[in-house]
């Protein structure tokens, strides 16, 4: 039984730097999360030259008809089945 409860081991909450180093004080931890955040969320866009195509227009292929009382059942069924 002692093998299953293991004495209690308090948690850490850190955060590796850039040397290497780990650190657990709260607020220097939570200093380089939000620098690291911010690093993330402003970097350049398409950094790589990659083109990225969106489509403005509207698709045409999609049924503006409302559903009918039997395309709601049919794709109900075919819910249930998976």
């Amino acid at each position: 039984m002692k093998k299953i409860i293991k004495e209690f081991q308090p948690q850490t909450a850190g955060c590796r730097i850039e040397s290497g180093l780990i650190i657990t004080a709260g607020k220097k931890t939570m200093e380089k999360w939000a620098s690291h955040f911010k690093n993330l969320l402003n970097k350049q866009n398409n950094p790589d030259g990659i083109t990225i195509n969106i489509q403005t227009t509207p698709d045409n292929n999609i049924d503006d008809d409302e559903l009918t009382i039997d395309e709601v059942q049919n794709a109900l069924k075919r819910l249930r089945n998976n």
